[in-house]
């Protein structure tokens, strides 16, 4: 079955029968709101997933998706550029609503489940410019063992390009002690 980049044509059949298409995402919606109590945003958020849904799928019943489909429907958002942070929500948003059509008795079992999102790239560190690392030197006064233990500690965290938590966790006890001769 050859699989297309364009968005699904609507069906021009006749409604099905039983509920409305829409009357299902409503009541999820309600549900969401009244029963798990969830923050207006996040009822939002879901709402756009399953509108995205809705408009990626040939027909307006949902209930009559299957697994290949929906992996389709994901497919078609990254090929339409959302990052997978973004695919991730809406496959949760999708998991929750046949989960609860589900539960409700409207389908056999959730078609979302085991569907999963493309891995999103992991961003590198922030480094400091060098003008940065000098600003922040520079901003340490005093000459007493504190300051110069502190400027050590950013001259050396900017020189080897440590993290704050590889810093924290150096080994202090080989420290040069006052009177030490090698």
């Amino acid at each position: 079955m050859a699989s297309t980049s364009a968005p699904l044509p609507a069906s021009p059949s006749a409604p099905p029968s039983g509920p409305a298409p829409h009357a299902d995402v409503d009541a999820y919606l309600q549900w969401l709101r009244t029963e798990r109590r969830c923050a207006p945003g996040t009822v939002v958020n879901y709402q756009r997933d399953l509108q995205r849904l809705r408009a990626l799928t040939p027909d307006d019943d949902l209930t009559s998706l299957d697994a290949h489909a929906l992996r389709r429907c994901a497919a078609q958002l990254h090929r339409q550029g959302l990052h997978g942070r973004s695919i991730a929500h809406a496959l949760s948003a999708w998991r929750g609503f046949f989960g609860w059509l589900a539960a409700q008795g409207r389908i056999g079992a959730n078609p979302a489940i085991g569907i999963r999102a493309p891995k999103s790239p992991k961003p590198l560190p922030k480094a400091l410019s060098v003008d940065d690392a000098q600003v922040l030197a520079d901003y340490l006064p005093g000459s007493d063992p504190e300051a110069l233990r502190d400027h050590a500690l950013i001259e050396l965290a900017y020189s080897c390009g440590l993290r704050r938590a590889e810093l924290v966790s150096l080994d202090w006890r080989y420290h040069k002690a006052e009177g030490y001769e090698s």
